[in-house]
């Protein structure tokens, strides 16, 4: 049960969908660009160290490359365009992408996420794991399904 807790978390924190690829390199020049995951961890408090930092960003990069190359040229030029036009722009992009994913596209980037989130869970620790958990469950309540009302 808690793996099952666990996995949704980590992918709502990693963000490795192919909406990813849109990312943007807006860091100020004076910061390192990381990973969503790392930049998100930040804002929780998940004290990644710097070795962490390093092996998580190489995950996503790896990834990223992974899911672009499932995508069709076409797909990946709808999500270049849409870079720095805006999150609605992205968002639009994605969900055009998204539409026109084929069956076996989707199961490789399910695999590729699956992948993605066993690698990103084998660097956090115990701790920050429970964290991460906590986290989502006090942030994601809608991505539960409501109870059954009583009678």
């Amino acid at each position: 049960m808690k793996t099952l807790l666990i996995v949704p978390a980590v992918v709502a924190l990693l963000g490795l969908s192919v909406c990813s690829l849109l990312a943007a390199d807006t860091a100020p020049a004076t910061q390192p660009h990381h990973s969503r995951f790392v930049r998100h961890a930040e804002k929780i408090g998940l004290n990644l160290t710097n070795d962490q930092i390093t092996k998580i960003d190489a995950i996503a990069k790896t990834s990223r490359g992974e899911a672009k190359a499932v995508l069709t040229a076409e797909q990946v030029k709808i999500l270049q365009d849409a870079k720095g036009k805006g999150k609605d722009a992205k968002i639009a992009a994605w969900k055009q992408v998204k539409a026109s994913l084929t069956a076996d596209q989707k199961a490789k980037l399910k695999e590729i996420r699956t992948s993605h989130v066993q690698a990103v869970k084998a660097v956090l620790t115990p701790e920050q794991i429970a964290k991460l958990k906590e986290y989502h469950k006090e942030h994601h309540r809608t991505t539960q399904p409501a109870p059954a009302p009583s009678k």
